[in-house]
């Protein structure tokens, strides 16, 4: 368990350091920064007591366990549900945090700021799925989805600071909620279904996500290099 503690902590912070080196503008403040993880540390909170009441009413299995005893329709709203929960408990707080503040003044920071909360939440669940399941599956999520709540909620960060800095419609930002959503139900889904060809949608859907932050920031870079005028650093 020690090593999957570690390992995952050190997956934490490679990746805040690369976001955070690789802004090409100010700085971020520290203390907003801080917050963003502390908001993944509450997400996981709201997620899991919210789960703990909807998961068991629509009567979910664990993972890898059968699907025999519950119907498809109910797998779908289950696998939806937990979508809904986990993306709007990251995202929303972070969204109404942010999109007034000074320093929010790049598309990259889009991806800075919620790829961070998203990491801390990813990372505590892994922890936890540890933590219950026992550590080969803890050390098994660290080495396929390390990345995955972080390339979630960097589709709607990206979709919110170009809403901001760029002036885009409301329409996407709305869009990125319903496709982050859908993703994280769409994984859930091939997973709680737990057949072959269920399982390798699942595993194509991490390789996406997980790579979806690193994409987007480099494509968000290029943006901000290009259509946004150098943010001076706010006092």
């Amino acid at each position: 368990m020690l090593i999957v503690v570690l390992l995952q902590i050190l997956i934490v912070i490679w990746l805040i350091r690369h976001l955070i080196r690789g802004d090409k503008g100010p700085r971020e403040p520290f203390f907003p920064v801080v917050y963003a993880g502390l908001l993944g540390v509450f997400a996981v909170a709201i997620a899991g007591i919210i789960n703990a009441f909807t998961i068991p009413i629509i009567g979910l299995p664990l993972p890898g366990e059968s699907t025999a005893n519950i119907s498809l329709f109910s797998l779908i709203i289950g696998c939806l549900a937990i979508g809904v929960t986990e993306e709007l408990s990251k995202a929303l707080p972070l969204k109404n945090f942010l999109q007034n503040k000074a320093y929010f003044n790049e598309v990259g920071d889009g991806i800075i700021f919620f790829g961070i909360t998203g990491m801390v939440f990813g990372a505590l669940e892994n922890l936890m799925y540890a933590a219950t399941f026992g550590s080969d599956v803890g050390l098994m999520r660290i080495l396929t989805v390390p990345f995955m709540h972080a390339g979630l909620s960097c589709i709607i960060g990206y979709a919110v600071a170009r809403r901001k800095v760029l002036g885009r419609p409301q329409w996407t930002v709305s869009l990125s909620f319903t496709l982050a959503i859908g993703l994280h139900a769409l994984y859930n889904f091939g997973i709680f279904y737990n057949q072959p060809w269920s399982r390798y949608l699942s595993l194509a859907l991490v390789i996406i996500i997980n790579y979806m932050i690193f994409f987007l920031y480099k494509r968000a870079r290029r943006t901000d290099a290009a259509e946004v005028p150098k943010p001076v650093a706010s006092p």
